[in-house]
């Protein structure tokens, strides 16, 4: 939108001379205008406008770009006939803040920036994003050189992200966003009370901030890049936070694709501290019983030789009896 706002600021000064001028502009003048006329009717997803609000009050379309028909169902033929067949497509509820809103515009001559509803032709709603500048006539008369774009997918897009952000919010795992200058775009509640932290102190903040430079260019930093190829990253570390001490994590990072390619990532930190904590005290569990094995072994193998002393000694005893009886007897 910012794009096709440089491109309106020029478009609607050469839109403007060419309504308000007096006599015609040379050849290579009417050339150029011809080339942006051009790219205004085949603005994707878009319409240009320009129009002129009378001494009275009233407005006037001097020109609608192609592109009305494609977001409207209306041609352009019958906006320039009848401006206010435009503002008839406004949900009613919508209206009259538009209409407030470009009072204020007028009065203060600045930049109208509007989201709104609009009903096509064929009932479908659509949600619209209206921009315009008001030009003061040397007649009197305010003249508007305006752009409006379709932004529906986005807003569906914005609400997908806010149930996305819900469902985030309410998991006990650490979540974050990043982008490719390594700062915070998002970052859930869980992530906040680990650190202790209020939500405007991580978002919008480098990495690098949050968990030293030190540990950024030595841990993270390589980790981070890695996950920009495309790769998804896992590692354990160990993290000390102000109030919960150290804790043993599980980081997963895992690439977001952009438009362009991979543009953000997501972070996901597992808090396994009493995972490992269970571990470590099952392996000295698992020490202690080898040692007491070990130690009854022994204690089995010591009984073994003293039983077997104690029965050749005896054994031997009653042998040695028995023969003097024998003897004794013969």
């Amino acid at each position: 939108v910012q794009v096709y706002l440089g491109f309106l600021a020029v478009t609607g000064l050469l839109l403007s001379a060419s309504y308000t001028a007096a006599v015609s502009a040379d050849q290579s003048s009417r050339e150029a205008h011809a080339r942006l006329r051009a790219l205004a009717d085949n603005l994707p997803k878009g319409m240009v406008y320009q129009f002129v609000r009378e001494r009275d009050g009233r407005a006037r379309f001097l020109y609608v770009s192609a592109g009305v028909e494609q977001l409207t169902g209306i041609s352009a033929e019958e906006v320039l006939k009848d401006a206010s067949v435009l503002l008839s497509l406004i949900a009613e509820e919508e209206r009259p803040a538009v209409v407030a809103a470009q009072e204020v515009s007028t009065r203060d001559m600045r930049v109208f920036d509007i989201e709104v509803r609009q009903r096509r032709r064929d009932g479908e709603i659509r949600w619209m994003q209206i921009s315009s500048s008001p030009r003061l006539l040397p007649d009197g008369r305010i003249l508007w050189d305006g752009i409006q774009t379709d932004i529906t997918e986005r807003k569906r897009a914005e609400a997908r992200l806010r149930e996305y952000e819900k469902v985030v919010e309410g998991l006990q795992e650490m979540i974050a966003v990043a982008d490719r200058d390594y700062r915070f775009l998002i970052a859930n509640q869980t992530y906040l009370d680990y650190r202790g932290l209020k939500r405007e102190q991580v978002v919008g903040h480098l990495v690098s901030e949050l968990v030293g430079q030190e540990t950024f260019d030595r841990v993270v930093k390589s980790k981070v890049d890695e996950c920009f190829e495309g790769r998804v990253v896992k590692y354990e570390l160990a993290v000390t936070y102000p109030e919960l001490g150290q804790r043993d994590l599980i980081a997963t990072y895992s690439p977001i694709e952009g438009p362009s390619g991979v543009d953000r990532l997501a972070v996901v930190l597992e808090d396994i501290t009493d995972r490992k904590r269970g571990e470590r005290e099952l392996q000295r569990s698992s020490s202690d019983l080898r040692a007491l094995t070990a130690q009854l072994q022994t204690v089995r193998e010591e009984e073994r030789a003293r039983l077997a002393h104690e029965l050749q000694d005896r054994l031997g005893q009653t042998l040695t009896a028995v023969r003097i009886d024998l003897a004794a007897v013969k």
